[in-house]
């Protein structure tokens, strides 16, 4: 962790200041279709109608190959009153990024048809915690001690999950540190490789056999 992620931009310094009490909800990624944000737009508006307002929502990620798609996005944030609750923060740059999982309280990735998702795991080592579709293959590799996992394109279950850690200091601690030490003992490099090695050697036996 670099010192100068503790010295960011002034621009960020101000966005990510926000009252006591206020839980900070933070996406990261490309803005493309399948990454289902509309699903955590949709979420959000639920919590709304429920009267819970304690939280704001950062979504940071390029726009470039889909503008149709982020425009898309704002007005359906519009649509759903959510203007001062969702920000878009375009693209970050690497220490930008770092702050921003060092700041926020709790990571939401809804994606669905995702191959797997860096990003969680990101916001995972810096101890925060994470709700993720098994519409995503890194949920393939989380279990309920170190993450919230819901259905895919089902903003209601998202509500939920989002619901459970405004509500639950003690629960984003637990789930958050959990999660921190799961990243760094189990996502090593060396045990990916070893681990790796493993299937390698069991297809190659299974070939000669």
């Amino acid at each position: 962790m670099s010192k100068g992620i503790f010295s960011p931009p002034k621009p960020l310094c101000k966005i990510f200041h926000v009252s006591p009490g206020i839980i900070k909800l933070f996406f990261h990624g490309i803005l493309i279709p399948r990454r289902r944000i509309e699903d955590l737009l949709i979420a959000l508006s639920l919590l709304i109608k429920k009267d819970i307002k304690n939280f704001v929502l950062y979504i940071s990620g390029s726009t470039d190959l889909d503008l149709s798609y982020f425009n898309y996005l704002l007005n359906l944030k519009k649509k759903l009153g959510l203007d001062d609750y969702v920000f878009f923060l375009n693209s970050l740059a690497e220490d930008e990024l770092a702050y921003a999982y060092y700041m926020i309280d709790v990571f939401v990735f809804p994606c669905d048809n995702q191959t797997w998702g860096l990003a969680p795991l990101e916001a995972m080592l810096f101890g925060k915690p994470v709700v993720v579709s098994t519409g995503s293959g890194v949920s393939e590799v989380l279990n309920e001690n170190i993450a919230l996992l819901v259905p895919p394109r089902d903003p209601i279950s998202l509500r939920d999950s989002i619901m459970k850690l405004l509500s639950d200091e003690n629960l984003r601690k637990t789930i958050g540190t959990n999660a921190r030490q799961y990243v760094l003992t189990k996502l090593t490099f060396e045990r990916t490789a070893k681990e790796l090695m493993n299937l390698f050697n069991t297809a190659f036996q299974d070939n000669v056999s």
